[in-house]
């Protein structure tokens, strides 16, 4: 598989600019199916649901990912970094082929983890479903 092309357009992402003013410019795209994606991910990382977590990635990210999310002492880590946590969505839209969601996950009151998930549509039996192919992290 070439990730030149994926790696080219977070490249991309990253020069048109990080955050909210960001996500501001192409908002009005926005698709539930890919934010709902998101609410998956954040609800997956609380619970310390590894398998979920896998299913919802795919290409350079699972392949960044799996190894880790196949050990089962990650669940504990996960559900202690992020059982009290919550998660707001700062924007979402379209580029291309590709979806965008930006995240904030707050871990209490003053630290979060502010993330951009790069989803794409792939075809199964059930429909099309979209999984998340890159995570940037962001200045908002």
């Amino acid at each position: 598989m070439n990730f030149k092309p994926i790696k080219s357009l977070i490249f991309s992402l990253l020069l048109l600019g990080n955050g909210a003013g960001y996500a501001a410019d192409y908002q009005a795209d926005v698709n539930p199916d890919t934010e709902y994606v998101a609410e998956a991910y954040f609800a997956a990382l609380m619970a310390g649901d590894r398998q979920t977590l896998l299913s919802l990635l795919a290409e350079d990210e699972l392949i960044r990912s799996e190894n880790q999310l196949r050990d089962p002492a990650y669940s504990q880590f996960l559900t202690n970094r992020y059982s009290s946590a919550r998660l707001e969505i700062a924007g979402s839209g379209v580029l291309g082929e590709f979806h965008t969601v930006d995240i904030i996950i707050w871990l209490n009151e003053v630290e979060s983890i502010n993330e951009r998930l790069i989803l794409r549509a792939t075809e199964s039996p059930e429909g099309t479903a979209y999984r998340i192919v890159s995570r940037e992290e962001l200045n908002i």
